[in-house]
């Protein structure tokens, strides 16, 4: 073993002799021994000087906290203390109950009532996975993000159809476009309960879009609409239009246009346009269809 003297007492002390990079060339066999794996490893480093490097390293870590012994898992009989114990030394939430009340999401965001039932059964899913809070809070984070963008990807759909849908539905109708929309609405006003027709008309059809903006959908209202009050098909700018509707406009027309003075503008509108003579006519046979109606059966 080499020696060497102390310069205060001059006694003689011994020292061991590390090889480096002028030491034996098999160093790492030496230090494994008849270990293959440790010598694996011992390849990595170029000279036993990396070695006493990377000890350091790992011993710096290890005093400051960096790097933690794995945690020990719990037993498969752990009682509630133990499990509690064994979760406060790792830095986990106590219950789910924990994990919903450190929710922190980003933006500040603050879950909905609504929205309890949903956190507390991800929480026990996160309680039993070991999960930390900041994951929890980032998953959760994740899926509140999720559904944000899906919302505006929804409502813009529903825009672009409800657009479609107009223009196609105003190509067919023309200048009656207004009053079968306005008949469309008068029908549902009277008979559907009001807290319905939302429901109804923001129902989805299998494709996602909504039925109230179906084109298909419309027209077929509108003819159960003509059907159902012939009055509010020829009327469709009176909203609930009725028969007595139906009498008072006849009466108009009678008055105002067929008995006046020849000759006169409102005359001419009857009796020299189309236009009034047909309304005329269907407002006399809307009215006899009604009349019909309220009959008793022979």
């Amino acid at each position: 073993m080499p020696y060497r003297f102390s310069a205060k007492t001059g006694a003689r002390q011994s020292f061991i002799l590390l090889p480096d990079r002028t030491g034996p060339e098999n160093w790492r066999e030496l230090a494994a021994g008849n270990d293959p794996a440790f010598l694996e490893r011992l390849k990595r480093f170029a000279s036993p000087a990396d070695i006493a490097k990377s000890y350091r390293e790992l011993e710096t870590k290890v005093s400051s906290g960096q790097l933690k012994a794995p945690p020990v898992p719990l037993p498969a009989n752990a009682t509630a203390e133990q499990v509690t114990a064994w979760r406060a030394e790792q830095g986990l939430p106590a219950d789910p109950q924990a994990f919903v009340q450190g929710l922190a999401l980003p933006q500040g965001v603050v879950p909905g009532e609504a929205d309890q039932p949903l956190l507390a059964s991800f929480a026990e899913q996160a309680t039993k996975a070991g999960w930390t809070q900041d994951r929890f809070n980032e998953a959760v984070g994740w899926y509140y993000g999720l559904q944000d963008q899906l919302v505006g990807e929804r409502q813009q759909a529903d825009a672009d159809y409800h657009l479609e849908s107009t223009v196609e539905l105003q190509r067919e109708w023309g200048h009656e476009f207004k009053g079968n929309i306005n008949q469309i609405t008068a029908f549902f006003d009277a008979h559907f309960p009001k807290d319905l027709t939302p429901v109804l008309l923001n129902a989805r059809m299998p494709d996602g879009s909504l039925v109230g903006n179906n084109p298909a959908i419309n027209r077929a209202i509108l003819e159960i609409a003509k059907t159902v009050n012939p009055v509010g098909a020829v009327l469709p700018n009176v909203p609930g239009a009725t028969l007595a509707n139906a009498d008072q406009r006849i009466g108009e027309i009678e008055t105002k246009y067929m008995r006046a003075t020849p000759g006169s503008d409102e005359w001419k509108t009857y009796w020299k346009g189309d236009a009034l003579q047909a309304e005329y006519r269907d407002l006399l046979s809307a009215r006899e269809t009604m009349r019909d109606r309220g009959r008793p059966a022979p």
